[in-house]
């Protein structure tokens, strides 16, 4: 039923990652923050939120459709 969905309306695009652990401390002078992130090998992908299709390789067409 979920295809369906998806098929008449389109795909629902969401961001996803394998590792969003992202941790945020102040800088030396405690003016600003600064994003440290705890693997550097990170994957982001676009996933539809209906039928949990996966797009590895997102163009930047596709980027720009999803709001």
């Amino acid at each position: 039923m979920k295809k369906f969905f998806c098929k008449l309306f389109g795909h629902t695009w969401v961001h996803r990652s394998d590792n969003p652990k992202i941790a945020w401390h102040t800088s030396k002078k405690m003016s600003e923050l600064e994003m440290n992130t705890s693997a550097s090998d990170s994957s982001f992908w676009l996933e539809c939120q209906r039928c949990s299709l996966r797009n590895d390789h997102p163009t930047r067409k596709d980027l720009r459709d999803v709001i």
